[in-house]
């Protein structure tokens, strides 16, 4: 049909081999699914799990869930039914829930190093949930997402072609610029900021090694 030989062109044109990477999308996607959903029943039976970084990966985990569902599920849908008002849905989906994967691996990256710098200080501190600094970091990991797609969203419909969700048959959002704006900067901001708390976790494990060393050539 026409619409099948739309989706197929445009995969080719995005993908190169259509079959392929629908293969491959099914099975990856499936698998991380099945993963993720044993991870959420894991950690929620066991209540001795039940710890501050439980809460906070259990988010990274669910909203890794959600985006493989909704990509593998719109490969399905669309690959019988192309429709336009479909496809800026599954563009504004998977542009929030990405860009939620990648803030909430910020959040908890940012948390790991906070435990680590307290470590290396000797600051006593809890590994238990605390109710507000979780409600902190699940706002960051869930509502600045929503600000920066809120805005893509309210752009598009404003100024129509300036975001392009779902132009050209391609179900994600197509205008160069608003890419970069709206998903390659916050990416690359993550990225930076990661790498940076990662070099800064490195340097305290570096150090809390030598302290040991030298403790241990005292005696």
């Amino acid at each position: 049909t026409y619409t099948q030989e739309v989706n197929t062109s445009t995969t080719e044109l995005i993908y190169g081999y259509p079959e392929a990477f629908s293969i491959i999308s099914y099975v990856g996607f499936s698998v991380d699914i099945i993963a993720c959903i044993v991870v959420i029943i894991t950690y929620s039976v066991f209540s001795e799990l039940h710890t501050f970084f439980t809460y906070l990966l259990l988010n990274l985990t669910t909203v890794i869930l959600l985006g493989d569902a909704v990509f593998l599920l719109g490969q399905i849908v669309l690959s019988f039914i192309f429709d336009d008002i479909f496809c800026q849905i599954f563009a504004i989906l998977l542009h929030y829930l990405f860009l939620c994967r990648f803030i909430w691996m910020s959040v908890l990256i940012w948390n790991i190093t906070i435990k680590m710098h307290q470590a290396s200080k000797m600051i006593p501190h809890s590994t238990k949930a605390a109710c507000p600094h979780l409600l902190y970091c699940m706002l960051i990991g869930w509502l600045l997402p929503a600000v920066i797609v809120g805005v893509a969203v309210t752009v598009n419909y404003s100024v129509p072609g300036s975001v392009a969700y779902g132009a050209g048959g391609s179900c994600w959002v197509t205008e160069v610029i608003a890419l970069g704006v709206s998903f390659i900067l916050p990416l690359a901001l993550c990225l930076v900021f990661n790498i940076v708390l990662f070099t800064y976790s490195v340097a305290v494990i570096v150090k809390i090694s030598r302290k040991g060393l030298g403790k241990s050539s005292d005696q």
